[in-house]
């Protein structure tokens, strides 16, 4: 079952709820046959792969929109901030894989290829929030509110512009530089006149 190792809120105002949590996720129980075209074509047979004992650990962002309507939020927004760590053990015909170490390897790098071009921030899993069951079923947000919703929100546009203050002071202080060099500048010079002496 996955564990909670520790977990950082962000501050959004009332347009949305975000946080991060360190995950663990230790399934010892969990066991699925793996069929993918790129092993078969390795191994050059159609063995059956099995993979077991899945160890997971990785850094979730939940991002939760805020809506007036009921029940209050309108989806639920699913990201990994970094790639996560994975470990499994893998059986190749129901023996352990010791002989082909390099299977396991293969495994691992599609799964962390999958999740990254599906999970890894800013890209994101969407779940609607559905509509309480005393009123009309459907989600809250309509489907535009959700298509929206895989490329943009609260905290991503927040970032986006934390991220560009650098580069807004720079051509600020590259404005102000360019502008002091072209101020006129005045020399004043003073010339005395003749020297005057009193004689008693």
């Amino acid at each position: 079952a996955p564990t909670m190792q520790s977990a950082r809120l962000y501050e959004l105002g009332q347009e949305a709820l975000a946080f991060d949590i360190d995950m663990v996720w230790d399934d010892s129980m969990m066991e699925f046959d793996v069929s993918m075209k790129t092993i078969l074509e390795l191994t050059s047979k159609g063995l059956p792969v099995t993979v077991r004992r899945i160890q997971l650990s990785a850094p979730v962002r939940i991002i939760v929109p805020l809506t007036p309507r009921e029940p209050g939020w309108g989806a639920l927004l699913v990201s990994l901030t970094a790639p996560p760590v994975i470990a499994m053990d893998v059986r190749v015909a129901g023996g352990e894989i010791t002989r082909v170490p390099w299977l396991k390897k293969t495994i691992e790098r599609m799964l962390q290829t999958a999740i990254a071009e599906t999970l890894i921030w800013p890209r994101r899993v969407v779940v609607p929030a559905q509509i309480p069951a005393l009123q009309s079923p459907g989600s809250v947000f309509s489907s535009a509110e959700l298509e929206s919703l895989l490329s943009d929100d609260p905290l991503l546009r927040a970032e986006k512009a934390l991220a560009e203050q650098p580069v807004m002071l720079r051509k600020e202080l590259e404005r102000q530089n360019m502008t002091s060099s072209i101020e006129p500048s005045v020399r004043v010079k003073v010339k005395s006149g003749p020297r005057v002496t009193k004689k008693r």
